[in-house]
This record gives C-alpha cells, sequence and structure tokens, in this order.
C-alpha cells in the first residue's frame, strides 16, 4: 500500500470508515448513548516527543521495576498515527533486552498510517532528539520546508512497531490478559470525559463508561504493570479529575504509583492497587 505523508497537526475525522463497523458499533452501545463520542473517538491529533514528562516517568519506571525483564511488553492505545508509539520505543529501547510494542486505534484509516512509516513533522518536535530519532528515522525529503519535514521510519526498523486496529472496550482483543507491562492511554480520555472536547459528560453517564475501559486495563496489565494516563488537562474536567475518574480507577483496583510522582513530578500514572509499592 502506498501511504503518503501524515500531517502531525491535522485532524482526521475518519468517520466513514468506521461507523459501520462490529467494533464501533459495540463502543456506541456501552458508550451511554451520548453520539459525542463517536466523533471524538475518531479525530487524531498527535505528534513525536509530545508530554515528554510521562516519557521520561515510563522510563524511571520500567528501569526501577522492569530492568531485569528479558521482554517487555507495550501497549499505546489511541495511537493515532504512531508518532506515540514510535516515541515511546525510541525512549525506552535502550533499557530493555526486548521491546514489544503494540499501537492500536480505533479507526483503520489511522493504522494504514502508521503502518506506512512516513511522517510530516515539525521539525522544532524532531530537533531536540535528533540523536535517538536518527537511529530511527530517515529526512525523506530533506529541507523541505522552513517548518516541516517528511520523514520515514528505516527499512530495518520498520518491524519494531506493530499497529493493529484496537478497541478499548474490547482490550481483551488486542492484549492477552496480564499481558501489558505498560499501557498508556495518554491525552485521550477527554474523547469520553467531554462533549466535543469542551462540556463534561454528566458523572452519572460517566462512571459506566469508566468502569469498562478501566475494569478491561486491570485485566491486561501485568502484576506490575502501569497505566499510563498523562497530562490531566487532556483527562477531564478538573471537577471530573477529584471525584470520579480517581474513584472509578479506585474501583478498578488502582492506585498511583505515589514514589514515582515524587521522583518524577508525574501524575496520573497508575498500577494494580496491591502492587505500586516502589523506591522511596
Amino acid at each position: 500500500m502506498n501511504i503518503s505523508p501524515v500531517s502531525i497537526y491535522s485532524v482526521q475525522n475518519s468517520s466513514n470508515n468506521n461507523l459501520k463497523s462490529p467494533s464501533f458499533g459495540h463502543l456506541l452501545a456501552e458508550s451511554c448513548n451520548i453520539p459525542h463520542i463517536a466523533y471524538g473517538a475518531l479525530n487524531h491529533n498527535t505528534n513525536f516527543f509530545r508530554d515528554m514528562i510521562d516519557i521520561r516517568a515510563i522510563r524511571t519506571y520500567v528501569d526501577k521495576v522492569f530492568k531485569d525483564k528479558n521482554a517487555l511488553n507495550i501497549f499505546t492505545g489511541a495511537c493515532s498515527t504512531g508518532e506515540e508509539t514510535w516515541t515511546v520505543l525510541m525512549s525506552l529501547f535502550d533499557l530493555a533486552k526486548k521491546i514489544n510494542i503494540t499501537g492500536f486505534d480505533i479507526s483503520p484509516k489511522a493504522v494504514d498510517c502508521a503502518n506506512g512509516g512516513c511522517y510530516k513533522a515539525l521539525r522544532h518536535d524532531v530537533s531536540p532528539h535528533l540523536g535517538v530519532f536518527n537511529q530511527f528515522f530517515d529526512a525523506s525529503a530533506p529541507g523541505e520546508t522552513f517548518l516541516f519535514n517528511t520523514y520515514s521510519v528505516k527499512p530495518e526498523k520498520k518491524d519494531l512497531c506493530k499497529f493493529v486496529v484496537g478497541d478499548l472496550f474490547k482490550l481483551e482483543e488486542t492484549i492477552p490478559e496480564a499481558g501489558a507491562d505498560v499501557l498508556t492511554f495518554r491525552n485521550a480520555l477527554y474523547h469520553f470525559t467531554t462533549i466535543n472536547h469542551l462540556m463534561p459528560v454528566p458523572n452519572d453517564k460517566l462512571a459506566p463508561i469508566l468502569r469498562k475501559i478501566f475494569g478491561g486495563v486491570n485485566k491486561a496489565l501485568s502484576e506490575n504493570g502501569i497505566f499510563v494516563l498523562g497530562d490531566h488537562r487532556n483527562i477531564g474536567s478538573v471537577e471530573q479529575m477529584r471525584t470520579v475518574i480517581p474513584k472509578t480507577l479506585e474501583e478498578a483496583g488502582f492506585a498511583p504509583v505515589g514514589w514515582l510522582q515524587k521522583v518524577t513530578g508525574c501524575e496520573n500514572i497508575w498500577g494494580k492497587s496491591k502492587n505500586v509499592s516502589g523506591p522511596a
């Protein structure tokens, strides 16, 4: 398949490709009939090396908890066109003997683009990380514009990231039980917690959605696995972050990884309640 470069700041509404799929029908059925979720879940806005405080926190956790693991299993939910997945891999590849990383998204169109491995990215995002970025990507059209350049995954690196169509409401179809050491869903939960990214979904309608998602996440995580939600501004409203979101996470058997927050300043990284103790 011939995939054209993906502009990282374009918003791609792929609803025509998805509204008739069984997976998306399930999403609508389980979302308490809030139509905005159909629209929000199909919009893709991403870039390389975004919110690196989260990535550095994941790196700290992996180095302390999984440093002796032979193979690290990572899944990036709502991966869109793949920049998030590649960012996680590039930031962790030197810490593990082997990394198995899979990005999944509900949009087949986004997954096709991710598998194409060609990106139009802001030089500003890439330039601070060129040392590692150049190990994985080639500038396929150097000097294309003042702000942007086009980059392609090196052929010998392309198989390091796997991209599949996957539904957050059906995690068992993408992730084996206890199969994820790290599961990220960064900067995406707001698709479910807000209406058109602005109005908060009422708590009584949001809670069943979160129970379904967080229950699946708990089953997907390994014993010491972590669930990374990312910047609170892209999770939900201030009121939701104080009430329904942490309450539902705790009901699903999660607790914040407190020691990691103290060390890195990064919030909203959760582990299974009985396993979150760690280095002081």
